[in-house]
């Protein structure tokens, strides 16, 4: 759906390092997720969006539903060692009085601000890959990577769900943005 340019090289290694430590971070974090972290990374939101209505309908129901921010819920955080893609998580965002109207714009911007090719998410799992097989990466195993790798190649590489471990412990509640989509959002 992005209609603007690739988002700026980042070095593989780079990327994973830095997904890598903030992996640690979440508990009950699976190979879907890992899949989902390094989909939205490289990509950034335009994947997720049809039309501005549509979004606007989607983040007004899920709005509704919020309940309080998790203990230890951060309001965003970065995908990319960069900073230009992060995750805006929806519970704290609302409860420090953040506007449902500018985040339904802000993602829509964001989705439109890059259009990278989807051969930079599968060089980063298939770096993934390599980097379980010469030290593991903790939680992962090349079993779980495979069995991941071969449903989504088939489909070409889509977007996915989170796993049913993670979304058991944080019910997810975000938006993936631009860093300069998210300055937009921040109080003046």
């Amino acid at each position: 759906m992005g209609t603007g340019l690739p988002l700026p090289a980042l070095p593989t290694n780079e990327l994973l390092d830095f997904a890598e430590a903030k992996w640690d971070m979440w508990e009950g974090l699976c190979i879907e997720d890992a899949y989902k972290w390094l989909y939205q990374a490289t990509l950034g939101p335009e994947h997720a969006l049809e039309t501005e209505l549509m979004s606007r309908r989607t983040l007004e129901t899920e709005w509704l539903g919020l309940d309080e921010p998790q203990e230890k819920e951060p309001e965003s955080y970065p995908l990319r060692p960069d900073g230009l893609i992060l995750r805006l998580n929806l519970r704290p965002y609302k409860a420090d009085g953040g506007r449902m109207d500018l985040l339904s714009r802000s993602f829509y911007e964001s989705s439109l601000t890059y259009k990278t090719p989807k051969k930079i998410f599968v060089t980063a799992w298939l770096a993934l890959k390599e980097r379980l097989a010469e030290s593991g990466v903790p939680d992962f195993s090349q079993p779980d990577w495979r069995r991941v790798n071969d449903a989504m190649e088939q489909l070409d590489y889509p977007p996915i769900r989170h796993s049913n471990a993670y979304r058991a412990l944080w019910d997810p509640a975000y938006r993936v943005l631009t860093a300069s989509s998210f300055a937009f959002l921040a109080p003046i």
